[in-house]
This record gives structure tokens, sequence and C-alpha cells, in this order.
């Protein structure tokens, strides 16, 4: 029978302390990145939704041209979306008086449409979403 040495038990230690840090360290990486990719997703939301708000503000704006200004932003950034995921409040179509407040809001689903990994240990909102507000601009 082999003799425990001081040598073989560290080795053993070491195997050990190795076996419970790394599913650790692993999952603090996975989090590092899921999140900021999803906080680097969420400033591109709110940048589609300030471009069809400036969009939907300008005289002459219509929601039409607000919502083609989103829907282009969000695939530039690689996510789709839905017409019924874009909100304007009030509709620029009739236009409104100059001074009116145009809120844009824009929300899309965050599995299958912005998750990065699908690492089931982290938890995610379900959808991404952002709202932007601006004076309507007259002639």
């Amino acid at each position: 029978m082999a003799r425990l040495t001081a040598k073989s038990m560290s080795r053993g230690l070491a195997l050990v302390e190795a076996a419970i840090v790394l599913p650790l360290l692993l999952l603090l990486v996975f989090g590092v990145l899921e999140y900021g990719w999803m906080f680097y997703k969420a400033s591109e939301v709110t940048n589609a939704a300030r471009d069809g708000a400036r969009t939907a503000a300008l005289h002459g704006g219509t929601d039409a041209r607000a919502r083609a200004k989103i829907i282009a932003a969000m695939s530039a950034a690689g996510m789709t979306i839905g017409d019924g995921n874009i909100t304007i409040s009030p509709s620029a179509d009739p236009p409104t008086t100059p001074g009116t407040t145009v809120t844009v809001t824009v929300s899309v689903a965050y599995k299958g449409n912005v998750e990065l990994m699908r690492f089931p240990l982290l938890p995610v909102p379900e959808k991404l979403s952002a709202s932007v507000s601006m004076a309507k601009e007259g002639p």
C-alpha cells in the first residue's frame, strides 16, 4: 500500500480547491460577458428609440418614418423587432402642434433576440425597453 506523503497530499488538496473554485470562476466570467452584452444591447435599444423620437419630433415627421428609422436602427444592431413593439404617443398622424411632447417606446424580447449565451444560471430580463420623449418642432 502506498504511503501518503506531504507532496501527494498537497497535490490532492490543490485538485479539490480547483474543483471548487473553477465553477465559481466560470460563472463569474460568463456573468460578466452576458451582462456586458446586455448593457451594450440596452444602449442600442435606447439609441433606436432616440432616433425614432427625433424623426417623429421633426416638422413633417410621421409615424411611418419614425417606425422605419427604429426598425433600421434595430436591424443594424442585429435585433429584429415587430411593429407592435413600437409605441409612438401621441401619434404624429395627423400632425401635432409644435411644442407637444412626443414619446417613443421600443421594447424587444431578450431571449432569442439579445442573449449572447444561453447560460441557464444567470437571471436575465424578459425584455429590454427604452422610452424617449422629445418636443415636436414647428415650421
